[in-house]
Order: C-alpha cells, then structure tokens, then sequence
C-alpha cells in the first residue's frame, strides 16, 4: 500500500504545486527532492527525500463506507515547514480515486507522532503544526538497561546491500551499520548532528548473536503515472531475533524503525517494528 500512497501523493502535489515557472516548486523540494545537492563521504553517498510514508500495519484488501484507515508520513527537515501545504495535499489525494478505489476517502484528523497532539480535525488546522521531534524523545536508557534480547518484524520488503549485493540474511553488524549510513545521510543533508566511534559500535555489534530468523524473500510492483513504467523492487521481509549486549545499539535501532533503513526508503521499503526483553 505504500507505494500506492506514495504515487497518489506525489501526483496529487505536482498537480496543485508544480507551476513550471522555472524556480523549485513545492512538488520539486519535497518529492523530487531537487533543491538538495548530492551528500558523499568514505560511507555514504547520495540523496535522500524528505519524508517517509508509512503503510498502516493491517492485511484488509476491502474496506466498507464508514471504515477508518491511519498511516503516517514523517517530514524531515526543510519539509517541516510545510506542514499545512501537506495536510491540504492529502485532503486533495482522498478525495480523487487511490489504490484503485472506486471511492473517495476523506480525511479525519491528523496527529503529531512524536508527541501525540492533535493538529487537524473537521477541517481545520490547529495547535502547534511545526513542532518536531527533540533527541532525546527517541531514547530512553533506563528502558533499555536490561535488555538481551531484540525482536524485529520488518513489515515492508528491507534490502540491505552486502558487496554490492541484496544481502540474503541480515546479520546484526549489516542491519547497525545500515541504521548509521542512514543516519548520518538524513543529518547531513537536512541539519543535526551525528558522530560516533564507528568502530567501537562494530566490534561490539559483532558479538549479537542472531538466535532465530524468519525471514523470506518478498517483491512488488510499482506504478508511475507520470514515467508510465512499472517498476519491481525486491527485499526480505520477516522476524528475525537477535541476543546480546543490546543497550548501547537500542536508541539507533528506535531511529532507524522511524528512518527506514536500506534501500528505496522513500517508497516505503525498510520499515519495521521491534520489541526488546530481559532474558
């Protein structure tokens, strides 16, 4: 679904904001991203959208007049200041036809993820709209402090590259070291900082232990209506338990179930879920 959500979102943003008066429109800085240069450094190299859609965790394939569907986009970023621009995006894409629906969808109410507040409802914007997420609302040590044992549900396909390769398993060291490449990209292009000991955290990631792994191969099949191809993309998808020395890894693992990690984040690959637990 979330690619659905993803191309409904762009098309419906170029068509109330891309005027093609030769300066970037708001279509361009948020979906096509054409404002931001290239990032590269010995671990990163690239671009990276400012938002991430998030499909809402659910096997429905019908749904009734009256039914309720959530599911989150997460701005970075110059994208935060946008917010009211995005809210009236979205009211426009539920009211035309997406994923093949021969209804409209209106849009009920919008919340801030991080810290649970209401910014929209019947219509109307309120409250603090650009209020964004402060660091230390991601970690939580004292939480973390007895935990041994991780329990990850990657919910859209995850490809982590390996030698130049889809990885066919994915080891704690490659899933840390993908959380970190992501990390430091999203923080140089869109502000923060970052700097860790690398090595200290590979060494130490090392030493988990991958205790039960259910992962399988998954792929799917994008539309682009303004491209007219089809595109497939490939990865895994699954559970996978890890067990060790976790404290010093959980924050950046909480980060990175908000960032997505691998590849084609921005089309909703690399979200998961995860669950700690004292053994």
């Amino acid at each position: 679904m979330t690619p659905a959500l993803r191309g409904a979102f762009g098309y419906t943003l170029s068509r109330i904001f891309d005027r093609g008066n030769g300066k970037p429109s708001l279509y361009q800085t948020i979906f096509k991203n054409k404002t931001e240069d290239a990032y590269t450094d010995e671990y990163v190299s690239g671009k990276s959208n400012p938002y991430v859609f998030e499909s809402p965790i659910q096997t429905r394939t019908e749904m009734d007049i009256g039914d309720t569907i959530s599911f989150s986009l997460t701005l970075f970023g110059m994208a935060c200041g946008y917010v009211p621009e995005v809210i009236f995006t979205i009211e426009q894409m539920l009211k035309g036809r997406i994923m093949n629906s021969e209804r409209a969808f209106e849009l009920c109410s919008v919340s801030n993820y991080f810290t649970r507040k209401s910014i929209y409802s019947d219509g109307v914007i309120w409250g603090n709209i650009r209020e964004t997420a402060k660091p230390w609302q991601w970690t939580n040590e004292a939480v973390y402090e007895q935990t041994s044992r991780l329990y990850i549900t990657f919910i859209e396909p995850v490809s982590i590259k390996e030698n130049g390769k889809q990885a066919g398993s994915i080891t704690f060291l490659l899933l840390i070291r993908s959380i970190l490449n992501r990390l430091r990209l999203m923080t140089s292009v869109y502000g923060g900082t970052f700097q860790i000991d690398r090595n200290i955290f590979e060494e130490k990631a090392v030493l988990i232990k991958t205790i039960e792994s259910k992962l399988c191969d998954a792929s799917f099949i994008t539309h682009s209506r303004t491209q007219m191809e089809k595109k497939t993309y490939h990865g895994l998808t699954g559970d996978i338990t890890y067990e060790g020395s976790l404290k010093m890894f959980l924050p950046y693992i909480h980060v990175g179930s908000i960032l997505h990690v691998g590849s084609n984040t921005v089309i909703g690959m690399g979200q998961y879920s995860w669950t700690m637990v004292k053994c």
